[in-house]
């Protein structure tokens, strides 16, 4: 499985790849997670042909916040999943916004610590929207 990871913080992004590494390496699927400091870089690197099942985006970052470039993807007909990543609780699980459409209703995954989603694990959360993708 191929993901990225696209977050302008650093921190956020090595606690990403770090969740992710334990979660598939405990279940032995094999996996390469890339990460990108900002959304401009991942969609040159769609350009030039990389591939990824899963993105994970971060909502705000300079340049082009997650919502443009989960746009630019579509419109380059990209297929896979997009999973956004916030901190804010304005994009929060349940909330409408008229871009779901343009995103095709792609997932949140809030950066909020484990107990406040419900008693379910963030990576829990992840495995249940990215499963289809495994093999």
């Amino acid at each position: 499985m191929d993901i990225a990871v696209c977050d302008d913080n650093l921190s956020d992004r090595e606690i990403i790849r770090q969740q992710l590494s334990i979660y598939f390496s405990d279940r032995f699927i094999e996996y390469n997670i890339d990460s990108y400091e900002n959304g401009v870089n991942l969609i040159y690197s769609i350009e030039d042909g990389e591939y990824y099942d899963i993105i994970f985006l971060d909502m705000y970052m300079d340049k082009l916040n997650g919502i443009q470039v989960a746009e630019k993807l579509r419109n380059m007909n990209y297929k896979g999943k997009i999973i956004f990543l916030t901190a804010t609780s304005k994009y929060a699980p349940g909330e409408r916004t008229s871009w779901e459409t343009m995103t095709r209703s792609a997932p949140f995954i809030t950066k909020v610590p484990p107990a406040v989603m419900s008693g379910k694990s963030p990576m829990n959360t992840v495995w249940d929207l990215i499963s289809p993708v495994s093999p």
